[in-house]
């Protein structure tokens, strides 16, 4: 059930307020209060609100036009009635002039006259209770339009009159004490935008299509250059059927200046990821290719339009797609730069060796990822210098063990021959002499085949390992010299 209304009643004659209020609240929409003179309405009015006020007009010292005045003077907006039995017309204009919304002329007929009294007061607090709203409305409306930077027009095409919202003008660098004219309006379009603009409107009067259109303006207090989204739409008058342009502006200069500052910014990176040396890729959180550059084309051996929009597993061999796939999930959500070494199948079946440095990237809430961008550095070359490092250092080591077998067997005939020489002097110990030091020949003689092995092995290790020349690598040449 709704609240009922509370009214005010204010008449000097008593019995004529009881029966009102009888009647009025008998209807069950009201409850009213009833006074007697003039000053006490005015201090219970200033205590507490009512949301309507209905007053005698000839009453003792304050008439009740002399109340409204009273009452409008305070800024009190309360729907207010005249209701009395003078009826001349220039007390009727009076009231009116004065504020009231209605005069009700009392006929001698109190069930009409309150049955008329009860619908006016209605309709009056009806009224005030939309004037508000349509208040709160605009208030919100003009709110928003200033928080937005939005600002409303009519161009009223007859007869080129233009209005626009407060924001509207100031938009425009106007005041909301002048209202400029639709050529003036024009004429703060920037000259190469004036063409445009001028073409668009002559197209939607000719089509009734709406437009949306962004273009430049100089304000006119400062003269600065902003952005503007200007958007129209024709709307025909009830009245006459004449038509009007309904817009909008809307100041777009800051979004205009961050996608400038956002362009130059991609524009940048673009430039650097395209002209970068080393294969470059980005991939969305699905694992779909979004980007290549030079580099990486060659890496592939497969064009950009062959690459982009491919699931990011078609990179790898068949046998490491699972591997490969795996690593790069389990390093997906790291922010910071990620290592990690992985197999690519070249467009011609080969296999590249490639390391790749990679960060995920996150949107403005820094919590859900974007992108992911890698850089990647082909060591296939390097991988396969290493594994020829290892072999050759694993020859090298058995090398080195059998000279040092046959530098065993190098002093042991040595010591043979020490031997026979101290014992005997024929020609028999000439004859064993000379087998022994063939012996020592062919000994020596695999020495130096596998010193130059070694050698070989040695000059390869030291010009892609930059390995050096140690002691016991002298003590060998200085052996070997001897």
């Amino acid at each position: 059930m709704t609240d009922k209304h509370h009214i005010l009643f204010i008449d000097d004659e008593t019995d004529l307020l009881d029966m009102g209020r009888m009647f009025l609240e008998h209807s069950g929409e009201f409850t009213v209060t009833t006074i007697s003179d003039a000053e006490t309405a005015l201090y219970l009015i200033n205590k507490k609100p009512f949301d309507a006020i209905v007053s005698d007009y000839d009453m003792p010292k304050i008439t009740g036009i002399d109340l409204l005045s009273r009452l409008k003077e305070n800024g009190d907006t309360t729907p207010f009635i005249i209701f009395t039995g003078k009826g001349r017309e220039e007390v009727v204009i009076e009231a009116l002039n004065k504020g009231a919304d209605f005069y009700i002329q009392k006929t001698g007929d109190p069930k009409s006259e309150f049955a008329e009294l009860a619908s006016k007061i209605q309709y009056a607090i009806s009224r005030r209770h939309a004037e508000k709203e349509l208040e709160r409305v605009l208030t919100n409306l003009k709110r928003s339009q200033q928080v937005a930077h939005i600002g409303s027009w009519i161009l009223d095409i007859k007869n080129s009159f233009f209005t626009a919202t407060e924001e509207g003008l100031s938009i425009f660098g106007y005041s909301q004490d002048y209202q400029p004219t639709y050529q003036d309006i024009a004429e703060a379009i920037h000259p190469d935008d004036q063409k445009i603009a001028r073409e668009t409107l002559n197209r939607l009067c000719e089509t009734g299509i709406p437009y949306n259109i962004d273009i430049r303006i100089f304000r006119k207090d400062t003269g600065e250059l902003r952005y503007i989204q200007s958007q129209g739409q024709l709307i025909k008058s009830e009245k006459d059927g004449s038509f009007s342009v309904f817009g909008t502006n809307l100041d777009i200069t800051d979004r205009k200046k961050a996608e400038e500052i956002l362009q130059e910014t991609n524009s940048y990176l673009e430039n650097l990821i395209t002209i970068a040396s080393v294969p470059i890729i980005i991939w969305d959180p699905f694992y779909r290719i979004t980007r290549i550059n030079k580099a990486c084309e060659i890496l592939l051996g497969l064009p950009a339009e062959q690459v982009i929009g491919k699931s990011l597993n078609t990179l790898f061999p068949p046998d490491k797609v699972d591997q490969s796939m795996h690593l790069l999930r389990s390093t997906s959500n790291e922010v910071s730069e990620v290592i990690k070494e992985l197999d690519i199948l070249h467009n011609d079946g080969t296999i590249k060796t490639v390391l790749w440095n990679s960060a995920t990237l996150y949107g403005h809430d820094g919590k859900q990822p974007i992108a992911t961008i890698a850089q990647g550095q082909d060591v296939t070359s390097q991988r396969r210098l290493e594994r020829e490092r290892d072999t050759a250092e694993v020859q090298i080591q058995q090398n080195l063990a059998q000279l040092a077998i046959l530098n065993d067997g190098i002093r042991n005939p040595l010591m043979v021959i020490s031997g026979y020489a101290e014992i005997f002097g024929d020609a028999t110990l000439t004859n064993k002499i000379l087998y022994q030091i063939q012996v020592i020949d062919e000994m020596v003689s695999q020495v130096d085949r596998r010193w130059a092995e070694s050698e070989k092995i040695l000059r390869f290790l030291r010009k892609h390992s930059e390995l050096k020349p140690d002691s016991s690598e002298e003590t060998i040449r200085d052996r070997t010299d001897e």
